[in-house]
Parts: structure tokens; sequence; C-alpha cells
């Protein structure tokens, strides 16, 4: 995303956890890893919301906000939608 107005980036990331979720359910393959990754990626936009609302160097989380999207494409990519237990 290039999109440099960070609050905007953070929501359009919160935006993309929410609709994976939606799809694993739909697929009928949300499971407890499932869970526990998307947990895991609401906690770090969670803290970076924090920081951000401490007046924070927005670049510095920029640079967090860029591995939080990594992390969160590599979930995507890593996710089966095909199979089914």
């Amino acid at each position: 995303m290039a999109d440099n107005n960070i609050h905007a980036r953070l929501q359009q990331i919160e935006e993309q956890i929410g609709k994976f979720r939606h799809k694993l359910e739909l697929q009928g393959i949300m499971n407890r890893d499932h869970e526990v990754t998307e947990n895991e990626l609401i906690e770090r936009l969670q803290v970076l919301r924090g920081r951000l609302a401490k007046q924070d160097s927005e670049h510095g989380i920029h640079k967090e906000a860029d591995a939080l999207e990594l992390a969160l494409n590599r979930w995507f990519d890593g996710t089966d939608l095909e199979y089914k237990a």
C-alpha cells in the first residue's frame, strides 16, 4: 500500500483482516490456528494505533505497518482456500 496517511493505512489493514476472516468462515476452514494468527495481527495493529495516539514517529510506524502487511500477506498466501478438512 502506498498510502502515506497512516490512519487510513491501518484502517485498510484492519478491513483486510476482517475480510479474510469472513472468507475463511465462508469456506468453513476458520480454525484455532487462524484465530491465533488473526488475534496476533490485530494485537500488532492495536499496538501501532496506540503508539500513533502517543505521537510516536510516523516514520517508524510506517515501517512497522510494512512488516504487519507482510505478515498479513503471508497469512493470505499460506492459506489454501480450496482445502476443507
